[in-house]
């Protein structure tokens, strides 16, 4: 009888063990999750303050014997759409996101040159690349953004991308007022 009272009592105190490591896991749980809210918000709020648009993309480079420099798939998002329209105002279709609203915003011009950098960056192994081009937001103006990009290879073809864009259109409105104003006084020399 003492043999089964000591088995008895070593199980409950296994199970209270057990309990309370339960409990402790439950409440590290609690704290990660409000801890990960916490940065979730944190954020959220420098991306809305921050007057710049923040995407992140997947992509993957697709070769073939025929083909060795290959075909590049993006999987683009802004991580908070609201902030990017803000930023920059698009109109954004029915059946669409963001990401396809600014690509018809981009400067027809500038595209070839974005693929090209992009590409080298991502096929020679940077870590990072930077680029300006031309948007016109949902009223027609012209904004000129620098984007800046940060590379972290997955695998073998596949890389995670997170970019920055700012508006950089005053700075380059001054700079062709320069430009303009520095060949007019060599037409009149």
């Amino acid at each position: 009888m003492q043999e089964t009272l000591d088995m008895l009592q070593s199980r409950v105190e296994e199970l209270q063990d057990a309990r309370r490591a339960t409990l402790n896991l439950l409440q590290d749980h609690d704290e990660i999750r409000k801890k990960a809210e916490q940065a979730e918000a944190e954020l959220r709020h420098v991306i809305n303050t921050a007057q710049c648009l923040i995407w992140h993309a997947t992509v993957e480079r697709h070769t073939t014997p025929e083909d060795s420099h290959g075909s590049f798939e993006w999987d683009i998002n802004a991580f908070d759409e609201e902030a990017a329209q803000r930023f920059l105002p698009l109109d954004v279709l029915a059946g669409e996101i963001y990401n396809d609203a600014w690509d018809r915003s981009k400067s027809d011009e500038d595209v070839p040159r974005m693929h090209e950098t992009s590409e080298s960056a991502l096929i020679t192994g940077k870590s990072q690349y930077s680029q300006e081009f031309r948007c016109v937001d949902q009223d027609g103006k012209l904004h000129w953004l620098s984007e800046n990009v940060f590379i972290e290879s997955l695998a073998e073809n596949r890389w995670w991308l997170v970019g920055i864009c700012t508006d950089i259109t005053e700075r380059k409105q001054v700079q062709e007022k320069l430009q303009q104003a520095k060949e007019n006084a060599d037409a009149a020399n």
